[in-house]
């Protein structure tokens, strides 16, 4: 599985590739989770802005948690 957190300011990958690598991704089967943060985040501020989600999402995923689908594939949220 993979997640991606992404700002509003991020002008390093822009928000449409990561969405077409979730959309290929997922047509193929795989598991991707795309979680817009709040605020105007760049880039390099994604890291830290991000950090106690994407802690968490590794603490379920260790735990043998399901997949969060809110945001993910199958998920019309997932843009």
């Amino acid at each position: 599985p993979v997640v991606i957190y992404w700002g509003t300011a991020d002008t390093v990958v822009p928000p449409i590739m990561h969405l077409k690598y979730m959309e290929s991704t997922c047509k193929q089967g795989g598991e991707v989770t795309r979680v817009q943060l709040p605020g105007k985040v760049t880039h390099f501020g994604t890291p830290a802005a991000s950090q106690s989600q994407y802690l968490d999402w590794l603490s379920d995923r260790f735990a043998g948690k399901p997949l969060p689908t809110a945001n993910g594939c199958g998920s019309k949220q997932g843009s």
